[in-house]
């Protein structure tokens, strides 16, 4: 039976059921800030604001039979969530938790990222670029420590899948997890590896992947960060490396501090490339 047979078979299980309780819920977050971006060839050096609200609705309930759902939505996506392109919504049960919407891919919700830094991120590239970040179905199942899941774009003509295994425990004071996953998209394939471990107040991660793009050069990303808090305040550095056939190497360094506020937190954060380009930003998010 097809996964997307199954999940159809599984949805009108739970579809039968009564309503026993539901609620939902209003949060938000913001943020204020500035961001100073080095000149290089293509474009002059700037100092931009990097400010922004968002307001997400999540509902959550059970039923009479113990199923459990939800479905979240920011109130900017309104309209693509109307159409299914944005927010989720999930089921979940025994049988495990079958998801709809816009969703990270299985082998990313294995294995993940690295710490970034900064108020916005300065271009996000702690994070490893996920071939998989298209998917829109995936199901996942969680036992003694140990995560199995899988994702598919239903709208792709071409093979487009991917599978994620993760495990994680605490051992004595520290808090480790490993992950592996691997998608694929008509014949082009992504591996990806990662790790991470808490202990003492210092968060180590590393992330891997290795790209078969066919026809197109092959690419291989390699990150690290380190974080270390004490009481309100968290230092974060990381590097990221990439690699592609027939290309020069590229690499991004960046270092952060954070400090608790309560309820809000200061943020500053330094990005430099290889090129010797440098990033600033700072400011304040907070939530509600």
């Amino acid at each position: 039976m097809k996964f997307t047979t199954l999940a159809v078979a599984m949805l009108a299980t739970t579809a039968l059921t009564t309503t026993a309780s539901a609620e939902l819920s209003i949060a938000g977050s913001a943020r204020i800030g500035v961001q100073q971006a080095e000149k290089t060839t293509a474009n002059a050096a700037a100092t931009t604001t990097v400010n922004r609200v968002r307001i997400e609705f999540a509902g959550t309930g059970s039923t009479d039979a113990g199923i459990e759902f939800g479905a979240t939505i920011r109130a900017d996506e309104a309209v693509n969530g109307n159409t299914g392109t944005a927010g989720s919504q999930w089921v979940s049960g025994a049988f495990g938790k079958i998801s709809m919407g816009d969703l990270d891919g299985a082998d990313e919700i294995a294995v993940g990222d690295v710490s970034g830094v900064g108020i916005a991120g300065l271009g996000d590239n702690n994070e490893l670029a996920y071939q998989s970040s298209g998917h829109n179905l995936g199901w996942q199942i969680e036992t003694m420590g140990f995560t199995s899941a899988y994702s598919m774009n239903t709208a792709s003509n071409s093979h487009d899948d991917a599978v994620g295994f993760s495990y994680s425990r605490d051992i004595g004071t520290a808090a480790v997890n490993v992950g592996v996953g691997r998608s694929q998209i008509g014949t082009a394939t992504q591996t990806s590896y990662g790790a991470g471990m808490t202990m003492a107040g210092i968060t180590a991660k590393v992330a891997q992947s290795e790209d078969d793009n066919g026809t197109a050069a092959d690419v291989e990303e390699t990150a690290i960060s380190v974080s270390y808090n004490i009481s309100a305040l968290t230092g974060t550095v990381f590097q990221k490396d990439v690699a592609t056939v027939g290309s020069a190497d590229t690499s991004y360094t960046g270092f952060g501090v954070e400090y608790d506020l309560g309820g809000a937190t200061a943020k500053i954060g330094v990005m430099n490339d290889d090129a010797k380009r440098q990033w600033i930003d700072a400011g304040i998010s907070f939530s509600f």
